[in-house]
């Protein structure tokens, strides 16, 4: 998973073409919906529509069918409104750390297991070094 920030003229297209899943980040307010359509528009143009899906954040049940209808994706990744749980990611609170029983956690834990088991694929065959390309998010980066 690799967070390529804001949608803009720096966006690493080869990154986005070369993986699996694209997930969008989207809040259950309508600034963020109206902020996704043109992005997911313009992703509709170079992926194929089944590798991109919704990461609908600081939601509800309600709030995440709101926003799938709205911008007719699915969400791959819903992750539950926990102010408290946020501010330890964010800002550090508590020493950076967070509890066992946050919604949040349990929820991206949860979300994490499930796209390593949909999306991660297992090469039972290693190819020799020599004919192995080996290629950094950095140089993807620079290349866009």
């Amino acid at each position: 998973m690799v967070d390529v920030g804001r949608y803009s003229e720096q966006t690493p297209w080869p990154l986005l073409l070369a993986a699996d899943l694209v997930l969008i980040a989207v809040r259950p307010t309508q600034r963020h919906v109206l902020a996704a359509r043109p992005v997911l528009a313009e992703l509709a143009e170079r992926i194929a529509p089944h590798r991109v899906a919704l990461a609908v954040c600081a939601t509800t049940p309600a709030g995440t069918r709101e926003v799938c209808a709205a911008v007719e994706k699915p969400a791959a990744v819903t992750l539950p409104a926990d102010p408290r749980a946020a501010a330890v990611f964010a800002d550090g609170l508590d020493g950076g750390v967070c509890s066992r029983r946050s919604a949040l956690l349990r929820r991206a834990h949860h979300a994490a297991l499930h796209l390593h088991a949909t999306h991660h694929r297992y090469t039972t065959t290693v190819e020799p070094a020599s004919t192995t390309a080996a290629v950094s998010a950095g140089a993807l980066l620079r290349e866009a």
